[in-house]
């Protein structure tokens, strides 16, 4: 796959994270902030929070062959400095010699909490973690070619070995299995990338402390307003991704094969329009929506039955309690987060070596991790199910005139809890 200069996103683009309350009277209010005293917000009027909802939105339109993505708008609202929110767009084009030709497009919403480390490091490498998994299913290698059919597999292995009789055989090689045709697999290999990137998020630091610990270079605490050494600057940039935290919502577009998956860690949200047009009225219809994802937290009955079975009966009333992991974490799947991740112990040694009395210790009733995953569950829809007859143009499911088949126009929604 071969990354082509792609739509460049403005600076931590996110998705809205603040609800705004327009009133006209009083024009301030005062507003107990959790310490002593109260501080006074000024309200805006409804043009002014018009402007402040609309002041980073953008949109970007996508023109490239064997791509039936038209545009893609972005827009984010702070709710604190710097953003813990942010995003992506890449845009792959697969392998020439493929049979299947049409770009690989994907969007990705990250969530960001306690720390803006864990969705930057998301928006910049989630996508390459995925991208080296799906090059395996395309050339149909391990551990993907063993998660075929039984008989098919089978076949493609026999045809690989070696034989006396290929000494003297002028026939072409057999032709690579095309596993990308099964959405299993697909999903298999995305949620595969989702947890090792999230694996080395948690175990660098850990890493990290055993290779400086052998080579005696334990960095020290720095004097007050000096430098801070390479050791602890390089240790820094390691630990706080993974005490840091985020949700992640990756939409994958698959034009060749006309597939759209979306992969949810957390309580971000997809959402699909599908515009339905009514026979009896020309150019009449309604708009369907579609739910892509399902938000995963302790208030879901299906993830707190998922994680109480991960964990001895004991624990059944304190894996969730109030809604949220060990009572403290609202999302259940999440990147980072390594104090409900690592063994017991392992945060206070990072701490003490790295981050001396400024990481919380391990949440209450914390005895067997991990309690959050980052395994995002995946969902995928068919965009050229539902046509009159099948189709095989690339982008065969964009808005079309022709009467003997109805249009299929579509849009995707992906926004973080905040929205």
């Amino acid at each position: 796959m071969r990354l082509p200069p792609p739509p460049s996103l403005p600076p931590d683009a996110g998705i809205p994270q603040l609800a705004v309350e327009i009133a006209h009277s009083p024009p301030t209010r005062p507003c107990r902030t959790g310490a002593t005293g109260t501080k006074t917000l000024t309200l805006l009027s409804p043009a002014e929070t018009n402007a402040r909802l609309k002041e980073n939105e953008a949109s970007f339109a996508v023109s490239r062959r064997n791509n039936p993505l038209i545009r893609y708008d972005t827009n984010n609202l702070a709710s604190n400095s710097p953003i813990e929110d942010d995003s992506c767009c890449v845009i792959l084009e697969r392998d020439q010699q493929s049979k299947v030709q049409g770009d690989l497009v994907f969007f990705g919403v990250f969530d960001g909490h306690s720390g803006w480390q864990t969705s930057r490091l998301l928006s910049s490498s989630l996508v390459s973690y995925v991208a080296r998994e799906l090059d395996l299913v395309f050339r149909g290698s391990d551990p993907y070619l063993s998660l075929a059919s039984p008989s098919s597999s089978s076949a493609s292995a026999a045809s690989s070995r070696p034989s006396i009789w290929s000494l003297f055989s002028s026939s072409p090689p057999a032709p690579k299995p095309q596993l990308d045709k099964h959405d299993p697999i697909m999903q298999a290999a995305i949620k595969n990338a989702f947890a090792k990137m999230d694996h080395e998020i948690v175990s660098a630091p850990v890493r990290l402390l055993d290779k400086l610990q052998r080579e005696g270079k334990l960095p020290t605490a720095s004097a007050k307003g000096g430098a801070m050494g390479i050791e602890q600057s390089e240790a820094l940039s390691t630990l706080l991704p993974a005490l840091s935290g985020s949700c992640a919502l990756l939409a994958f577009l698959d034009a060749g094969r006309n597939r759209l998956h979306v992969a949810v860690t957390g309580d971000s949200r997809a959402v699909m329009g599908v515009w339905v047009p009514d026979p009896k009225r020309e150019g009449g219809g309604k708009w369907r929506v579609e739910p892509l994802s399902e938000d995963q937290t302790g208030r879901n009955p299906h993830e707190v039955a998922r994680v109480q079975s991960e964990h001895p009966p004991a624990e059944a009333d304190t894996v969730i309690a109030r809604g949220r992991v060990l009572g403290s974490l609202e999302p259940t799947r999440a990147f980072g987060d390594a104090r409900y991740k690592w063994p017991p112990g392992t945060q206070q040694k990072l701490a003490q070596a790295f981050h001396p009395g400024s990481v919380r210790g391990p949440p209450r009733n914390y005895h067997t991790p991990p309690y959050v995953t980052a395994t995002p569950e995946v969902v995928t829809v068919d965009l050229a199910a539902g046509t009159n007859k099948a189709r095989k143009a690339i982008g065969s499911f964009l808005p079309v005139s022709s009467p003997e088949e109805p249009p299929a126009t579509r849009f995707v929604v992906l926004a973080t809890d905040g929205l």
